[in-house]
């Protein structure tokens, strides 16, 4: 993360995110996920990661939008492989070009879910 934040911060690489947030993380009738998940999604937003949230339960329909990939431009995927307790056990790097143009289709599909970290702010009134 400290690496992503580093590089976003000397304009290196710019990083966008969209955060599927489990339910049990992000109860119905919460403004944003509980802790410790709140300070991680606040850390991105203060270092200038542009960041968009989305609920699990939203994708009920499209469960193939749930995965956590990163997309490097036009030249390569990276898909984080979890553990059963949702740590990174390996993440994968494909220099597929057809692999990534289906993952930036995702990615546009899970766009139309999500709304940004920022809007859930200044909606529930919690800047500060």
């Amino acid at each position: 993360m400290e690496v992503n934040f580093e590089l976003h911060e000397q304009q290196q690489l710019n990083v966008e995110r969209i955060a599927v947030i489990a339910d049990e993380l992000w109860p119905t009738g919460e403004p944003l996920p509980t802790e410790p998940i709140r300070t991680w999604l606040h850390q991105h937003h203060v270092r200038g990661i542009w960041l968009k949230l989305v609920r699990q339960s939203a994708l009920r329909r499209e469960p193939d939008l749930v995965a956590d990939i990163g997309i490097y431009g036009s030249r390569a995927l990276g898909t984080q492989v979890l553990d059963e307790e949702c740590r990174t056990a390996r993440f994968v790097l494909t220099f597929d070009f057809a692999k990534v143009t289906e993952a930036e289709d995702s990615w546009q599909r899970l766009a139309v879910y999500a709304k940004s970290y920022s809007e859930h702010l200044d909606r529930n009134d919690l800047l500060g």
